[in-house]
């Protein structure tokens, strides 16, 4: 039966930065005059509804904080762990984090879907509960990237963690990918053998821009944030080696911390100007660099907007994001011990990395449309 009208249901995690990829292909497909709801969990929901979109809370009471820092505390594991740049382990650490985090809206998931009735459902790939919910209910389950591509280890040992929940709901063989959205381009993605590849869109929700953010700056601008995460679980303190070295470069910086108390770094030289929350997105279209954590909105973004990157990976998915961001040669990862005004000045000023900058936003640009995609979802669903 061919589907001229579908509805699709988003299911996403908590993280607000696991939400901000899936918007440009919701708006696409509500564009097309097709229904979307999302299904989430904690400051995800809010996150939909600021994008202009419907959400339903699937544990409305569900402290998601709270389970993630009971398991925080049970690993016995510090955010700033040298573990956490140990990949076998991270995999594995993730794996049961997010499956715990999934748990909590396994059984709001199930009733959604079997209320509404979706023709298909969407899942970020550390989302547990979209591949169960499509088998639930038969209809197709697509993975939707929010960085450089899911890793099957970590999926699989994911569906192992949630195991209970999934027998609970009468599954127990394996769970199926009826497709994949990858939003990295083919030459850094995680496997460029399969699924659909997408342009990457940048979305770091709406608000008011100050109008210096738009001026052509004077001399190199040079980008800096942690993200949502970072500054909640270690604050922003660790920048202060940055902000000092930053009064020796040949740029100007700012500091894009959201709602991060910048007294943390101390005086800040008149180069440094701590602007709060800013969208990033419109923040580097005028940056010569962006200094950021290695998470996957900023790495993205970076290499959207073609601009070199320091990164100063924390924790997760960071470090791995690291590493491609300096193999591909877009731009530095030092250990914060060795990080100096020379190699800010590096960064700025080197021609390397601005030239393989420029290639990837290129790939990236040649990709098609979240709108190209949206036929070859409602031929999936039919």
């Amino acid at each position: 039966m061919e589907v001229s009208h579908m509805r699709v249901l988003f299911l996403t995690s908590s993280a607000v930065g696991h939400v901000f990829p899936f918007i440009p292909t919701a708006w696409a497909l509500r564009s097309a005059g097709h229904e979307v709801l999302f299904g989430g969990i904690g400051d995800a929901v809010d996150a939909v509804a600021r994008a202009g979109l419907h959400a339903v809370d699937l544990a409305p009471d569900a402290n998601v904080g709270a389970v993630v820092g009971a398991y925080t505390a049970q690993s016995g594991l510090d955010w700033n762990s040298a573990q956490m740049a140990d990949r076998e382990f991270i995999v594995d650490y993730a794996a049961e984090l997010f499956a715990k985090i999934s748990d909590i809206g396994v059984d709001g998931g199930v009733r959604l879907a079997e209320t509404w009735r979706p023709d298909l459902v969407v899942h970020g790939h550390l989302q547990g509960v979209g591949p169960l919910v499509g088998q639930k209910v038969s209809v197709p389950a697509v993975e939707h990237g929010i960085d450089f591509g899911s890793q099957p280890l970590l999926t699989e040992r994911l569906h192992q963690y949630m195991a209970d929940s999934y027998q609970r709901h009468g599954l127990t063989g394996p769970l199926r990918r009826d497709a994949v959205i990858n939003v990295a381009p083919p030459s850094i993605a995680f496997d460029s053998s399969f699924g659909w590849f997408v342009r990457y869109v940048p979305y770091n929700t709406g608000g008011s821009m100050p109008e210096w953010l738009l001026a052509k700056p004077e001399r190199p601008l040079v980008g800096v944030t942690l993200g949502t995460t970072v500054p909640q679980l270690s604050g922003v303190g660790g920048l202060r080696g940055l902000v000092e070295a930053a009064a020796e470069v040949d740029a100007d910086f700012v500091l894009a911390l959201g709602k991060a108390d910048p007294a943390e770094l101390g005086a800040l030289p008149d180069n440094v100007r701590a602007a709060g929350w800013v969208p990033l997105n419109a923040l580097l279209a005028n940056c010569a660099a962006l200094v950021h954590h290695a998470g996957s909105g900023a790495t993205m973004g970076a290499l959207t907007a073609g601009v070199p990157q320091l990164v100063l990976p924390h924790g997760l998915n960071q470090f791995y994001n690291a590493s491609v961001v300096a193999e591909r040669g877009v731009g530095l990862a030092p250990e914060v011990s060795s990080l100096d005004s020379a190699v800010i000045q590096e960064l700025v000023s080197s021609t390397e990395l601005r030239k393989a900058a420029s290639e990837v936003r290129a790939e990236i640009a040649a990709l098609p449309s979240p709108a190209a995609m949206v036929d070859r979802l409602v031929a999936l669903a039919g």
